[in-house]
């Protein structure tokens, strides 16, 4: 029975959506501020920049969602060129590396706003909201 249980449990973490999964992450680690980051300005703008990190990371799923949809499609087509495959992925390309930069610039703030300590709690929470964007 507990076998069961615990594959039953097991499988249904493989359902998680990328998604589902940042966002659990990101709510982990805003939960977690309070917890570890004791003065109350810093914990703010720490928690401000989780919201952000939270937008851009969200921004950035469904932009890769968006370019996988759009080169399936064109791909799909016998009379797509090399040109416009080009242009389509130079177009991707270009906005992924803005929303890189903008989840860059968070994790900065989120340093910026922690001590060594408070950040080495934290940081797993990140770590698991980025591996799954990425997903």
């Amino acid at each position: 029975m507990a076998l069961a249980v615990g594959l039953a449990t097991g499988c249904s973490a493989w359902r998680h959506t990328p998604e589902q999964k940042m966002a659990h992450e990101l709510q982990a680690l805003q939960q977690a501020v309070p917890q570890h980051v004791t003065d109350p300005a810093r914990a703010a703008r720490l928690s401000e920049a989780i919201r952000g990190l939270d937008t851009d990371l969200t921004e950035f799923r469904r932009e890769f969602t968006t370019m996988r949809e759009d080169l399936r499609a064109a791909n799909a087509r016998p009379d797509v060129t090399r040109p416009e495959l080009e242009q389509l992925i130079d177009g991707y390309d270009t906005r992924r590396k803005a929303l890189r930069t903008r989840v860059l610039a968070r994790h900065a703030e989120m340093i910026a706003a922690t001590t060594a300590d408070e950040w080495a709690a934290l940081a797993k929470h990140e770590r698991k909201a980025l591996s799954a964007a990425m997903e």
